[in-house]
């Protein structure tokens, strides 16, 4: 992939997409505000807030606590009316002024160095498409023993083997809190066709994969992506999130997604035999994995590791109920995958 920052000025576009964010965004945005700029003292960045579909005085809040703070970064209100983060991350990135854009969830405190070091990564090595920080939990109440285990799912913790590099192979996504991609990148997937699957988390429903779909779609444009780990940012955790019966749902979100995302990532493993099985081998998967977790579930109670079979399960039967009821849509994806002209053609050369 050829990246190319020409297009647009220099600087980063920060996008908080906002459902009902009125109580979360005064913390988000005053750690925005308190950004230091050391290496880059005169750099040019904007805040994007994505208002979808709130019922809040979301807007009003954003306009009014940033104007409490004498920061020479504009902010702007975009409405998406149509539910789902992943219309308000497209609505945003559509419609960033810079070279660089960064999302920022409503709950996460960006540490005062964030943007300064982020933009300093991504312009010292351009092969970067993508980027990824590490998120930090801040609890509201004490969180569960089984937390500290199974963070990940939470957007908290480290992405990569190690400190810093590319995760493309071992990992192929960062969480999308807190990353910053290059403007180019997108627009080369999507000026190639490229159209999302996934919408995202709803007011509903807690939907997800639409960043994994979209490291996944840089991935195979021949982008890559990659993690440092001092890029790090607070996630506030209320206490209505961090109980068993909430991340059982979350988990079982994730599973929901992979019939969609796993024809991606056979194509980036280059696992070309299985991705010619097609769906059949995604239904031997799913039904190998929940068997294998029926099983593990009694041995666990022994092991101690209870909690981390019974999320897998949670996983794995939202990986089947969703191949069942996408049956016909996941055929289609299998079809239409090595037709695509945004994939890079090392990825599929093997396909036809």
């Amino acid at each position: 992939m050829s990246l190319s920052d020409t297009k647009y000025p220099a600087g980063i576009s920060v996008i908080i997409c906002c459902y009902n964010s009125g109580k979360r965004l005064p913390e988000t945005l005053e750690h925005l505000a308190n950004q230091q700029f050391s290496k880059y003292p005169n750099l040019a960045w904007e805040v994007i807030i994505v208002d979808n579909a709130s019922t809040d005085a979301t807007s009003h809040i954003a306009v009014t606590e940033w104007s409490k703070y004498n920061s020479p970064a504009p902010m702007r209100v975009l409405l998406q009316p149509i539910p789902g983060t992943g219309h308000a991350r497209e609505m945003g990135m559509a419609n960033v002024r810079h070279a660089f854009l960064l999302f920022c969830d409503d709950d996460n405190w960006l540490n005062p160095n964030y943007l300064d070091l982020a933009y300093d990564i991504m312009i010292q090595n351009k092969n970067i498409a993508g980027l990824g920080g590490c998120g930090i939990a801040v609890c509201e109440t004490p969180p569960p023993l089984w937390f500290e285990s199974l963070q990940a799912a939470y957007a908290v913790g480290g992405q990569g083997p190690n400190p810093s590099g590319p995760v493309s192979l071992e990992r192929g996504f960062v969480y999308t809190a807190g990353a910053i991609f290059r403007k180019s990148a997108i627009d080369a997937i999507l000026s190639n066709g490229f159209q999302k699957l996934l919408s995202g988390r709803t007011a509903k429903s807690l939907g997800a994969g639409e960043d994994v779909e979209l490291c996944y779609a840089i991935i195979l444009s021949g982008g890559e992506i990659h993690y440092d780990e001092r890029l790090q940012f607070q996630h506030f955790m209320p206490t209505g999130r961090i109980n068993w019966n909430y991340f059982k749902r979350l988990n079982n979100s994730f599973g929901i997604t992979f019939p969609f995302l796993t024809p991606y990532k056979l194509l980036m493993l280059k696992q070309t035999n299985r991705f010619k099985k097609g769906i059949h081998w995604l239904y031997i998967s799913a039904v190998y994995l929940i068997i294998k977790d029926i099983f593990s579930l009694f041995t666990s109670l022994f092991k101690g590791n209870y909690h981390r079979t019974r999320a897998d399960f949670s996983n794995h039967f939202g990986f089947l109920t969703s191949l069942l009821q996408n049956h016909s849509k996941v055929k289609q994806i299998y079809r239409n995958l090595p037709k695509q002209q945004w994939i890079s053609p090392e990825f599929k050369k093997e396909i036809h």
